[in-house]
């Protein structure tokens, strides 16, 4: 077996990683201005947070039914893909998934407007709703009888 020189490896493997947190981050940008005009860069530094957390920013993504640079479940990824009129994209193009992601945070946010008041729980709860669905979250909530709030959410999500 042939030993790897990690001097000639190394810098090309971290140039990728470079040119790919590129990409990944400014489809992020992109979706986020298309979709949260409103403030780009405080929404930008969310869902960078939020992909970081998920995927590492790793557009090929690809655990238990969950891909891509959001890490959405592909029936998820289909159906938003039809909504936006960009069917036939791929899960793990960085934009398709950005723009597909911030087309549902944007939908769910909407949704949870009048229950959650507060703008960045109600960021992370429709985050929550990426893995878990709408309708689940929002059984979570009624079962809820104080304000709503993230980490309240997320321990009824797992009594469910």
């Amino acid at each position: 077996m042939q030993k790897i020189d990690s001097k000639i490896f190394l810098p090309i493997n971290l140039e990728y990683s470079k040119s790919r947190d590129i990409i990944c981050i400014s489809s992020i940008s992109d979706a986020v201005s298309r979709f949260f005009p409103e403030d780009v860069s405080r929404y930008v530094g969310w869902f960078l947070a939020a992909a970081k957390s998920r995927t590492k920013l790793d557009p090929l993504f690809d655990f238990h039914n969950r891909r891509g640079l959001f890490a959405l479940s592909q029936n998820l990824f289909d159906d938003v893909s039809k909504w936006l009129g960009i069917s036939g994209k791929s899960i793990f193009d960085p934009l398709a998934n950005s723009l597909a992601t911030a087309k549902y945070i944007r939908w769910t946010m909407e949704k949870y407007k009048k229950i959650v008041p507060d703008e960045q729980e109600r960021f992370l709860i429709s985050f929550l709703s990426l893995d878990c669905g709408y309708f689940k979250i929002k059984k979570a909530m009624e079962k809820t009888l104080e304000p709503i709030s993230f980490g309240k959410v997320k321990i009824f999500i797992k009594k469910l």
